[in-house]
């Protein structure tokens, strides 16, 4: 078994990070990224999205001139690797069986699954970046924890090979990667990680979910860019998100 010990900062949750947030998008009406089924549009879809408009907690954001806060940051054992990949529209999700989790601050948040966005969603003091790999835990009360992983164009990511070779251009198709993606592998070494708490980037736009955004980038090649992106079909990235009162901590 793997454990990584990372370092991220402290912060209060607000009283919606108690709440049960789904670990995946709506399976409600369908939504986009484009046109009047898109993000500036999600909230009139459906009442369950309206936390896509009137949310004040909402991601990614623009992570720029956090506070100084250190905090013991959690647990990572990632022993099991994710074979099931499937196109659900919108995204490339690698599903990962039960026994890879993080625990922080004594609440264990199993590894449901990991995503990509095309352009990245998060930014760093205004830096964009061309990709964003979200894994996406939960807990058994349902409350979730996201570590978010940022890419730049540079050298080529091994860990990631075996998913572009292999992962579905097909909404609604599934494969079974050959060699299975190793979550562990992608992290970066030594990492810490800005934190603050916002919303999934997708509707429901639900809040309360604990963001972990790691201050190391993460290199992709522009070939594996490029692929992935194709995967995708379309740019999938929600625009920033007000920060509103909240305080980004690292």
């Amino acid at each position: 078994m793997i454990r990584r010990h990372l370092t991220v900062p402290a912060v209060a949750f607000a009283a919606s990070a108690l709440l049960s947030v789904p670990a995946v998008a709506s399976d409600g009406p369908s939504w986009s990224y484009a046109a009047d089924r898109g993000p500036a549009h999600w909230a009139e879809l459906s009442p369950d999205y309206a936390a896509c408009g009137t949310g004040h907690n909402q991601s990614p954001v623009d992570i720029a001139a956090p506070l100084e806060a250190a905090l013991d940051g959690p647990t990572i054992a990632y022993p099991e690797v994710g074979r099931q990949v499937r196109h659900d529209g919108h995204t490339v999700k690698v599903s990962f069986p039960p026994g890879n989790a993080i625990v922080y601050e004594g609440q264990r948040y199993r590894l449901r699954q990991l995503h990509f966005h095309t352009p990245g969603e998060h930014r760093l003091d205004g830096q964009a970046f061309p990709m964003e790999a979200h894994l996406v835990h939960e807990a058994e009360d349902g409350r979730l924890a996201v570590l978010a992983l940022l890419f730049e164009e540079g050298q080529a990511a091994p860990t990631l090979e075996a998913l572009l070779s292999q992962a579905p251009a097909t909404s609604g198709a599934q494969v079974t990667l050959d060699e299975g993606l190793d979550a562990e592998a992608l992290l970066p070494d030594a990492a810490s990680y800005y934190r603050l708490n916002g919303s999934l980037t997708t509707p429901p736009c639900s809040e309360g979910v604990l963001w972990l955004v790691a201050k190391t980038t993460l290199t992709a090649s522009e070939t594996q860019l490029q692929v992935m992106s194709r995967l995708l079909g379309e740019a999938n990235n929600r625009p920033l998100q007000p920060l509103n009162a909240r305080r980004v901590l690292e």
